[in-house]
């Protein structure tokens, strides 16, 4: 590893007259400095034993006896702080910097912490350093009396976009407990924060479905509304991941109500919302708000294709197919608008891969053994598609994204499935070996095992169809 050494450029009014002297007065100050330092750790480090020796001694204090004793025998231990300061101007120097920085760190929490009422700041303030020493024990302690105490506070305490704000610390909240693993804990604190957007406000909730459609819309501004939607899809989110369907069909049909009736037919944020993306309520509070919490990204920038996406997923995964054909056609309807718009890349890989989902989804809705050519000619249209639209945009874009790679390879696969099911097996062998090839180029493990699996299949002459890779 390179040194970097201290004052090693070339400063041509001094550095040939001070040349000789200065590696002298450098090495005597290293040595002052380790010195210094060896003996301050020493003397900082007191065992048990000592202490309660110390403490017998009725007036010293923890460290005094050593202090006293081992110190006082030591010639040259320095008992002056003001030693420190005389080391070096540069040292000097250095100790203000850090103190400043310091200073300025603490006040701007302190500043970023006035936005909330003062009867939260404390534990508002106790939890969050407590989270980034990665203690979420202490830290879910200090916030969850900070959400009770906030949820009692009056809104008017909370200043501007006070939803926002008393939402804000829910979900931190809930945040920590995720990351410690404490998922269902999490869940319970998401349902409690959306409560706080219902039009009943702190009362009980009328059903088991929360408002945030029209009824909330009346209520609620457009920030506060596109908090609810996404608040709705994280629970729905968790429902999934805690094996709770009923519960994660009934958050993500909320989202999705919500995102057509209050987005999709009048959109409440314009400029702000399109391609699937876009930030919501990006003003000064709102982004403090994000930084020092330390929120999600879901809850600044709303992937509106998602909630669709979602649910789409959960009735395919049911069998309900009639459901989700038209959900992902509306998540491709947004994540690829139509011209003049440009989406993001990654939506585009999305909607793409949305596409060839259509395509399995268009083979599953019909027997296999009596599939007519105008089905099969659809489904292969649609996997056509969306192969062509990730081939495009991977050879336009000057980076590698993960998600389009990943994308490429699932889609050669299930092209070659549609192959196979229209009896051109030669045609499905080639994709599978493309598809095989690209994902051991990103070694993407589900593709190097799909693909090989399929191979193995079509080589055995096996009467199963090859199955979709989603």
């Amino acid at each position: 590893m390179q040194i970097v050494r201290p004052f090693s450029r070339p400063l041509p009014a001094l550095r040939a007259a001070s040349l000789a002297g200065s590696r002298t007065t450098f090495l005597a100050q290293r040595a002052a400095i380790s010195r210094t330092i060896t003996q301050t750790a020493h003397r900082a480090f007191v065992t048990e034993a000592d202490q309660q020796k110390s403490y017998k001694t009725g007036d010293r204090q923890p460290g005094e006896e050593y202090a006293k004793t081992e110190g006082a025998a030591r010639p040259g231990f320095i008992k002056d702080t003001t030693a420190l300061w005389s080391l070096s101007p540069y040292l000097t120097s250095l100790l203000a910097v850090g103190v400043g920085l310091t200073g300025y760190g603490l006040y701007e929490m302190y500043g970023a912490m006035t936005m909330w009422p003062p009867e939260i700041r404390e534990d508002l303030r106790s939890g969050l350093l407590a989270r980034r020493k990665g203690d979420f024990d202490v830290a879910s302690q200090y916030l969850g009396r900070a959400w009770t105490k906030a949820k009692s506070t009056p809104l008017d305490a909370f200043g501007d976009q006070p939803l926002i704000k008393l939402t804000g610390v829910g979900i931190v909240l809930a945040s920590v407990l995720e990351e410690g693993q404490k998922k269902e804990e999490a869940y319970q604190i998401y349902d409690d924060t959306l409560q706080q957007l219902s039009p009943s406000y702190r009362d009980p909730p009328s059903s088991n479905r929360p408002d945030i459609g029209l009824g909330a819309s009346k209520v609620l501004n457009a920030a506060e509304r596109m908090r609810a939607v996404a608040l709705a899809y994280k629970l729905g989110e968790l429902a999934h991941d805690l094996q709770k369907p009923e519960e994660e069909e009934k958050w993500l049909t909320s989202a999705v109500e919500a995102i057509i009736k209050n987005v999709l037919v009048t959109p409440p944020l314009s400029g702000e919302v399109g391609n699937g993306q876009g930030p919501v309520n990006a003003t000064p509070q709102a982004k403090v708000e994000v930084q020092d919490l330390g929120l999600p990204p879901w809850t600044m920038v709303h992937d509106l294709a998602a909630p669709f996406e979602a649910l789409g997923s959960f009735y395919a995964r049911h069998g309900n197919i009639n459901y989700a054909m038209p959900l992902y056609l509306q998540a491709i309807a947004i994540l690829i608008p139509p011209a003049p718009a440009v989406p993001m890349p990654t939506s585009t890989y999305i909607g793409a891969q949305l596409m060839s989902n259509v395509a399995e989804l268009i083979l599953r809705n019909h027997p296999s053994d009596n599939v007519s050519p105008e089905v099969l000619h659809q489904a292969e249209s649609w996997a056509k598609k969306g192969l062509d639209i990730t081939a495009t945009t991977r050879e336009r874009s000057p980076y590698k994204h993960s998600i389009c790679e990943e994308a490429y390879a699932i889609m050669l696969y299930n092209l070659a499935m549609i192959s196979e099911f229209a009896g051109d097996k030669e045609k499905a062998r080639q994709l599978l070996y493309k598809s095989l090839d690209h994902s051991k180029s990103i070694s993407m493990q589900d593709g190097i095992s799909h693909a090989e699996e399929a191979l193995h299949s079509l080589d055995m002459g096996s009467t199963e169809r090859i199955k979709p890779f989603a």
